[in-house]
């Protein structure tokens, strides 16, 4: 009798812990495990602000043809877009206008600051600039599938997208730790956003992606695990099959 009990908890015991890593390998997957339906969770909307070191392409259209090929480079079609970077003073130079502060600015900030310019120096009230982002681009690197560089093509990207656009998060990525490396000033500042999170991830200053910013997702212990030899056995199916057969084969010789 005794005998059968040993085996039982034996055999429980397996079973048990089977149970507790699926529950545990679930529980580190999932995002935003806190979010259920109707949750309101207040957000600081941020648009990408332009640095030093940017290149912006500017585009004025005015009735007055001339002006409009004064600030454009004309083509045999049409007129094309001019790109300027911004330089370590916050200026971008314009021909027939000069320097336009602009660090600092969003894109519709930007343009704005330059049609007061045009309008001040040539009175061209009907004056239409638009600006547009060039090689702007942030780097998704680790434990994702798809990690590269990635363009910024709009004023608002969220750390989810820049994760989507590098194909999600891979199994072996930790979802606790996701790091978000960004140049503030003369340093650089690290965030850390915990993805299981949605009150954390949504109120983080690293929700909004800035220009530059470097994502990083860092491996789990799985993965960890992997870089040394056998490292994952204790954990893998094969591992608990093997363990039930041995418990089996025990049995057998010890009720023979």
């Amino acid at each position: 009798m005794n005998n059968y009990r040993s085996f039982g908890s034996l055999l429980a015991g397996c079973l048990l812990a089977l149970l507790l890593m699926g529950c545990a390998t679930t529980h580190n997957t999932n995002y935003m495990q806190d979010v259920q339906n109707g949750l309101q969770i207040p957000v600081e909307m941020t648009d990408i602000r332009l640095t030093d070191g940017d290149d912006i392409v500017v585009f004025v259209k005015a009735k007055d043809e001339v002006l409009t090929e004064l600030f454009n480079v004309s083509t045999p079609m049409a007129p094309t877009q001019v790109v300027h970077t911004v330089d370590k003073d916050g200026n971008i130079e314009m021909a027939g206008v000069g320097k336009v502060a602009v660090k600092g600015l969003t894109r519709t900030e930007a343009a704005a600051a330059i049609k007061k310019k045009i309008v001040d120096i040539y009175a061209a009230n009907d004056a239409v600039v638009s600006v547009t982002f060039n090689n702007l681009r942030y780097s998704v690197m680790g434990e994702v599938n798809g990690p590269g560089n990635f363009d910024i093509d709009k004023d608002q990207i969220t750390l989810l997208e820049a994760l989507s656009k590098a194909g999600d998060l891979t199994i072996k990525g930790q979802r606790e730790n996701v790091m978000v490396i960004r140049q503030e000033g003369n340093q650089k500042k690290v965030y850390t956003v915990d993805l299981t999170s949605g009150k954390e991830l949504m109120q983080s200053p690293a929700f909004y992606i800035r220009q530059n910013d470097v994502v990083y997702v860092s491996a789990n212990k799985m993965r960890q695990r992997e870089a040394t030899v056998n490292g994952n056995n204790w954990v893998s199916s094969s591992f608990w099959l093997s363990l039930t057969s041995l418990a089996v084969t025990v049995a057998v010789l010890v009720f023979k």
